[in-house]
């Protein structure tokens, strides 16, 4: 008499594709919530907005011993900012918003043609290099629009005479996991490639 055949625990089930659906917009509902309702609330209210400044400094008791240093970053508030300040507020939220959509929707469709037996289907190839310039571009587009953004709000503004320095910083995380998503994607491809070499022999 055969023994019943357990489950296997890692298998992705309907569960599992649920509970990762939720998990994708929930995700996009904190982004929009913290990118795009708090700037629009503040916006509706009138309130002040923060805005990230960079500015070279001197510092001379460092300099006579030869030591480094960054330039000073600081949080300047917009007392009254203006509709054009708001906007440009918001902008860089609404874009990172559209880029988490658009992530969640690739994601799902992955997802469906794997639970329907198709993970190595021609348009998988195509949804993961997607997905793949959605963290690896997408990422890097959406820091230099901030940056933009931040910039030109602050030319609006008085800084007392200071002058603003440029700081950027790469979004190296997104960029690594769109490579290695990329990195997949090629790998299935060659899975489709067999696929299709296996059906032409049956």
């Amino acid at each position: 008499m055969k023994g019943k055949q357990s489950k296997d625990l890692l298998e992705f089930d309907r569960t599992d594709r649920v509970g990762l659906r939720i998990l994708l917009w929930a995700t996009v509902g904190l982004a929009f919530g913290a990118q795009v309702l708090e700037p629009l609330s503040a916006w509706v209210r009138g309130r002040p907005i923060e805005v990230p400044f960079f500015s070279e400094v001197t510092v001379p008791a460092l300099d006579k011993v030869g030591t480094g240093y960054g330039v000073a970053d600081y949080l300047v508030t917009i007392d009254q900012p203006q509709a054009l300040d708001h906007l440009l507020a918001v902008l860089p939220g609404i874009f990172l918003v559209a880029l988490a959509v658009a992530g969640a929707v690739v994601v799902q469709r992955v997802m469906k043609a794997v639970s329907n037996g198709a993970p190595f289907a021609a348009a998988q190839v195509g949804r993961l290099r997607l997905l793949a310039a959605l963290l690896a571009f997408g990422s890097v587009v959406h820091a230099f629009l901030a940056l933009s953004c931040n910039g030109a709000i602050l030319g609006r503004a008085d800084l007392g005479g200071l002058s603003p320095a440029l700081s950027f910083s790469f979004p190296w995380l997104p960029m690594v996991l769109g490579v290695v998503i990329a990195m997949i994607a090629e790998a299935f491809k060659a899975g489709a490639r067999l696929q299709d070499d296996v059906e032409g022999l049956v």
